[in-house]
């Protein structure tokens, strides 16, 4: 439950579950592509980020070719128009993908995750879900604990440039500690304000 204490939105409870938030920077864009970074924060909606509790991989493509994960040839033609420093950030240094996606879930469950957003529930979850299930694991989130930016940004009326952006676009954690950002700002937008959500007045 969300309240206002002097104005500033906060959540109510001693059982406060952890937000995740995901990003990804991939070679496709349907569930069996081959995923190439791996960006996560825990954050609070009310606040954002806790920028020391973040993840980040680059993962391996050769051994997820392996597992007959997929290039779609669209995606690779885009990240050619992209900033070259996001596509070295997403593919130099990679490491065995398997030991990293175990990685990710010891994290994961070192910060009782609970609830994993993304922008756009349909893409990062599903996609990463297939990844985890190519090497015979299992994703640690529940599919009705996932959650999606994009619905809360447009009830909240959070246009794209009312956030600072940091860091590079499409390196998959200064997206998703961005994105935490984007939700906070919303939040409290809508607590501090008193404004109406999106669609109360038959919008």
């Amino acid at each position: 439950m969300w309240g206002t204490r002097n104005r500033t939105p906060y959540m109510w409870g001693k059982n406060r579950m952890t937000h995740i938030m995901l990003d990804l920077e991939t070679l496709g864009t349907k569930p069996g592509c081959v995923i190439l970074s791996i960006g996560a924060c825990v954050f609070y909606p009310n606040t954002g980020p806790d920028e020391e509790k973040t993840f980040y991989a680059v993962l391996n493509r050769d051994d997820q070719l392996d597992k007959e994960m997929v290039v779609d040839p669209k995606t690779l033609s885009w990240w050619t128009k992209q900033n070259k420093k996001a596509w070295d950030q997403a593919t130099k240094f990679s490491l065995p993908t398997e030991p990293e996606l175990k990685r990710f879930l010891k994290w994961w469950h070192s910060y009782k995750g609970k609830y994993l957003w993304s922008q756009g529930s349909n893409f990062d979850g599903p996609l990463l879900e297939a990844l985890f299930a190519s090497f015979g694991l299992k994703e640690p989130w529940r599919f009705y604990d996932t959650r999606d930016t994009r619905t809360v940004k447009q009830m909240c009326h959070v246009k794209n440039d009312d956030v600072k952006r940091d860091g590079t676009y499409h390196n998959a954690l200064d997206d998703a500690l961005h994105q935490s950002r984007e939700i906070a700002f919303g939040i409290r937008k809508i607590a501090i304000t008193g404004g109406s959500w999106y669609g109360n007045k038959g919008t």
